[in-house]
């Protein structure tokens, strides 16, 4: 068995189960983005700053592209 970590920017691992029916995956997914959504909306309030998208898109950018070269 291989479990993988990602955080927020995954889906739960449960609902790729063959016993779980594909109205609960879809429900649970939106759980998780509402949580994500409410965790996000009380870190703005508390003053946390967001990544700036420009940043943001030039580590994704790093990540995909920089081990080509290597």
């Amino acid at each position: 068995k291989v479990f993988e970590v990602n955080g927020v920017s995954s889906e739960p691992g449960h609902i790729y189960d063959s016993r779980y029916n594909l109205f609960e995956a879809y429900k649970d997914v939106a759980k998780q983005m509402i949580l994500v959504s409410n965790i996000a909306i009380e870190n703005l309030k508390i003053g946390v700053k967001p990544t700036p998208l420009k940043h943001f898109l030039q580590v994704i950018k790093n990540h995909f592209w920089a081990t080509e070269e290597e």
